[in-house]
């Protein structure tokens, strides 16, 4: 693991910093996972995320707000509890606008930063997206599903998506 000089979480876009390090989600689904030991109420997990070999989840107390990251380590036992300070940070991997324009379709892909990619989208998202791009046969569903998660892709990457 990591030597830790600080924690940061970004609740709003599940991302998770150790030190400058940046750690996408794997999955941001919201259920219980224990009780808060500062106040006792209710801890909601906010997301799940790989850290070199252990496992994290983020999780937000219902009542005191505080915001913890539980380590894991590969076969699932508890390793460590630690807390969490919120940021409003955000990768800095925007491509601008300028260097976008007048690509589309499978060009405009290829531009994004494959992290990018699968910070938002599952692989068989973009597999279809990608399929769809070069006018081969893709899967519908996952296009339709991708297509769902356009807006927020733009809204954290700054890039639009119309495929």
């Amino acid at each position: 693991m990591h030597s830790v000089q600080y924690l940061e979480y970004n609740p709003e876009k599940h991302l998770l910093w150790i030190a400058d390090e940046l750690y996408y989600p794997e999955k941001h689904d919201v259920g219980d996972i224990g009780y808060c030991i500062q106040c006792g109420n209710e801890l909601r997990t906010l997301s799940f995320h790989i850290i070199g070999s252990h496992y994290g989840i983020v999780a937000k107390c219902t009542s005191c707000n505080r915001l913890l990251l539980s380590i894991y380590d590969s076969d699932w036992n508890w390793c460590k509890e630690m807390e969490l300070v919120s940021t409003n940070r955000v990768p800095s991997i925007r491509i601008g606008a300028s260097e976008l324009s007048g690509l589309s379709g499978y060009n405009l892909l290829e531009s994004i930063p494959e992290n990018a990619l699968k910070t938002i989208f599952s692989p068989r998202e973009i597999e279809a997206m990608f399929s769809k791009a070069k006018g081969e046969k893709y899967v519908r569903q996952y296009l339709y599903n991708a297509r769902k998660k356009y807006a927020r892709f733009a809204e954290i990457f700054g890039i639009f998506i119309d495929i």
